[in-house]
């Protein structure tokens, strides 16, 4: 919790430490450079660490250690995508509901939405066909007598869900 706290404050700090009259652009003020650069960084951090996770997955593993990886992953990026909306909540408040509202930029989200855009975008669009075909490899195993971890198998549905109602392009 405390440490929770003290991210939140440094973003809170880091939005509101300029002056929000001082003009940086064209009908810019400085604190909407600052929500622009703060989202901008954050935008290439999910991206960064989605790669690095993506460069993990061996084109050799079994079907099983495909659907563990993923489900473990996609798990845990939901679980740190819900705290970091939190953590984020003063610029979602403020700089992406003004941008939203005014209409300047259709290609901004809330944090939340943006981590499971960006998932989706980055590596769920490049893996859904070696995941899906590790989902009906078990399932056939499973008809063929086999026990299998059903879990793993749900676990990836639910990705799938989201991803089928979240967003409309």
């Amino acid at each position: 919790r405390p440490r929770y706290m003290e991210l939140y404050s440094f973003v809170y700090d880091y939005c509101t430490s300029v002056d929000p009259n001082i003009q940086v652009g064209k009908n810019s003020t400085g604190a909407s450079f600052v929500g622009h650069e703060l989202y901008k960084k954050l935008t290439s951090f999910l991206d960064e660490y989605l790669k690095n996770l993506l460069s993990q997955i061996a084109p050799d593993w079994s079907d099983a250690d495909v659907l563990k990886f993923y489900t473990s992953n996609w798990n845990n990026y939901q679980f740190s995508c819900r705290v970091m909306n939190g953590i984020f909540a003063y610029l979602n408040r403020h700089w992406i509901r003004r941008e939203t509202n005014e209409g300047k930029n259709a290609v901004i989200y809330e944090v939340y939405q943006l981590a499971l855009f960006r998932w989706r975008e980055r590596l769920f669009q490049r893996q859904n066909i070696q995941v899906t075909d590790a989902i009906l490899s078990l399932i056939e195993n499973e008809r063929n007598g086999e026990t299998i971890a059903t879990s793993l198998i749900t676990d990836v549905l639910s990705c799938y869900g989201k991803f089928s109602f979240s967003f409309s392009l």
